[in-house]
């Protein structure tokens, strides 16, 4: 039996807690496979729950409805098809499990449970599901299903599942081989799971297919979709990640999937981020302070980037049905892509707003312009400087003859500019039925470089996951190279020149002096100190030594680099409180600096100085 040639994986959008939407998607899949006669059909870890449930797991009333749900499922499968699905589920002893499930013909044939768990970007799973030694045991279509933990075998196929990294001794006579295990899109991590499938395969004689959830699920994280093949170390089928449809079927007769400039994959799970996002939120669109920075401009051309995979993934006629449904009236499609998406939806989907001050320059405000005409959205322009002024006299008449100055009031004059631009945004927000976008990037989180309740303030942050130097690179590739949206459609934005030939500035102070990285250091070192202290988990000592010996950075004052060492980690100590109050962000990067995410961190924490005091 050529078991590549009958296996079909398949992918699909789910929703944490959705039982009868999941559940309908892989219906359909079901169906998709049966009419391609295929024979199994693979999806990933929790499809029909959804990964993200969390604390939903513990309420007795879900967990009754998750096996209502595996039985109900199990009746709709096509005869004949071997359906392996992920879902929690409830043991005899009323213990939650992480489940890999097998149906076919109205039964369950088999049951797997996980007995660890991958790192993921929601590290809860250890918290919900039990992993023991011990064999679980389940009721189900009224008789009892023990798990099995060394495979089985079905219609002459030994099947086994693998939760977690590494080549077991069953898998040796295993004829086919299951990664089930869901991931969120980050850098590397569609890579690392072909590696991990292309290793497992080279120690076996089994067809080894990894599948993976697609689209963002729960907010916080994007699964990237992506549909492994894998036999003796050879790579069979690899599809494309972040694809903007309800479900996709994959099978070896797809190939393999050419590789995307990582940039473009970068941005492309950023835009299904948001995509998704505004429809499951029922928005009619986003609104925007744009700046005139480097950061608002990747936003916005983030939203333009998302409306364009939308409507070629999707077709126009879905695409539109899918606007008109949230409330926005655009026309029927035609023209081109690119002229339609910028002339007819961009207009009523995104607003923008330059909200200038004082100490605004001209050259912000027309770089706000020009990025905002190049993605057609509806854009404004006002001054903050009276709103400003009113609240400075507001306090200025309490202040018993101590008035604000810059001389002794730097902060709390900054901070008022950043916090009276979050009313009139958040006016428009809520007057157009729009979501607000934050604008806050990764470097500046993790280091507490906002303020909060003003550039912070808003519904969701998609660049968050995302560090400055990387946004810079990004938005310099968007200007000469463009987004590829596909192999025949480029989103290139040469207006972004008004944004990469400036010096990111907060342009809070007067004078015009003001740089952000005058204020830390440059971007391309907080970056470096980040990646090291979140991902390789060193100390300042060892850092500062890896600074000094990294080439990248020999051109630069090698006196100051302790200073930035010092400066990162007290900055770092002291802003936990505000990454705690952060919007929603995409996991982009793999230091995520989210408490929700990678990296836990007291708010309390003695400013690091156990760390530090090694320098």
């Amino acid at each position: 039996m050529k078991t590549a040639k009958i296996t079909a994986l398949g992918s699909f959008k789910p929703t944490s807690g959705d039982l009868r939407g999941n559940s309908a998607k892989m219906q359909e899949l079901c169906s998709q496979a049966a009419a391609a006669d295929k024979k199994i059909l693979l999806l990933p870890e929790l499809s029909l729950t959804g990964s993200a449930c969390q604390d939903l797991l513990f309420n007795q009333t879900f967990a009754e409805k998750c096996m209502a749900a595996v039985e109900d499922l199990a009746e709709k499968v096509p005869e004949g098809l071997l359906l392996g699905f992920g879902t929690a589920m409830y043991d005899v002893e009323g213990q939650c499990r992480d489940a890999y499930v097998f149906v076919q013909d109205g039964a369950v044939q088999a049951v797997y449970c996980a007995k660890g768990f991958a790192r993921t970007p929601t590290e809860y799973r250890q918290r919900s599901f039990t992993c023991t030694k011990d064999k679980a045991v389940f009721m189900l279509q009224g008789r009892v299903v023990v798990e099995s933990r060394n495979g089985f075998e079905l219609d002459g196929l030994k099947i086994a599942v693998v939760f977690t990294p590494g080549v077991d001794k069953q898998l040796k006579h295993a004829d086919l081989i299951v990664l089930p295990s869901v991931r969120a899109y980050e850098v590397g991590g569609i890579a690392a799971a072909a590696e991990q499938a292309l290793e497992i395969s080279s120690c076996t004689r089994a067809l080894t297919a990894a599948v993976n959830l697609c689209g963002n699920e729960s907010a916080d994280a994007v699964l990237d979709g992506v549909c492994i093949m894998a036999r003796k170390g050879r790579l069979l089928m690899q599809s494309s990640p972040c694809f903007f449809n309800d479900v996709r079927l994959c099978s070896k007769e797809d190939g393999i999937a050419a590789p995307a400039h990582l940039y473009d994959e970068m941005l492309r799970a950023v835009a299904l981020g948001l995509f998704d996002f505004m429809i499951k939120t029922h928005a009619k669109g986003f609104a925007l302070s744009l700046s005139g920075g480097a950061d608002s401009a990747l936003c916005a051309s983030s939203v333009a980037a998302a409306q364009l995979c939308a409507l070629t993934d999707l077709g126009a006629d879905s695409y539109i049905k899918t606007l008109r449904s949230l409330g926005l009236n655009v026309a029927d499609y035609s023209g081109d892509p690119l002229s339609y998406v910028k002339n007819e939806v961009m207009p009523k989907l995104l607003t923008t707003v330059y909200q200038g001050s004082d100490n605004s320059s001209a050259v912000t405000r027309e770089a706000a312009e020009q990025i905002a005409k190049a993605v057609g959205a509806s854009h404004h322009v006002w001054s903050i400087s009276k709103v400003v002024n009113d609240y400075v006299e507001l306090y200025n008449s309490i202040s018993a003859g101590h008035p604000l100055s810059w001389e002794h009031d730097d902060i709390t004059l900054q901070n008022i500019q950043a916090r009276a631009r979050l009313p009139g945004i958040w006016m428009v927000a809520n007057r157009e039925g729009k979501l607000l976008i934050e604008t806050s990037n990764l470097s500046e989180s993790v280091v507490g470089y906002c303020t909060m309740d003003g550039d912070t303030a808003g519904g969701l942050a998609p660049i968050g996951g995302i560090g400055k130097s990387v946004v810079r690179r990004i938005n310099a590739h968007l200007e000469t190279e463009g987004f590829k949206v596909n192999d025949s459609i480029t989103l290139k934005i040469p207006e972004m020149s008004y944004i990469t030939k400036q010096q990111p500035t907060a342009e809070l102070r007067p004078g015009g002096g003001q740089t952000d990285e005058g204020d830390l250091m440059p971007y391309a070192i907080l970056d470096y100190i980040r990646r090291l202290f979140a991902q390789e988990r060193l100390g300042p000592a060892e850092i500062l030594a890896r600074l000094q010996e990294d080439p990248e950075f020999k051109e630069l004052d090698h006196s100051k680099f302790k200073q930035y060492v010092q400066r990162y980690f007290l900055l770092h100590a002291r802003s936990q409180w505000k990454r705690e109050r952060f919007p929603v962000g995409f996991h982009i990067e793999k230091d995520d600096a989210s408490p929700k995410g990678y990296w836990r961190f007291p708010i309390f924490n003695g400013d690091l100085k156990v760390l530090t005091e090694d320098l």
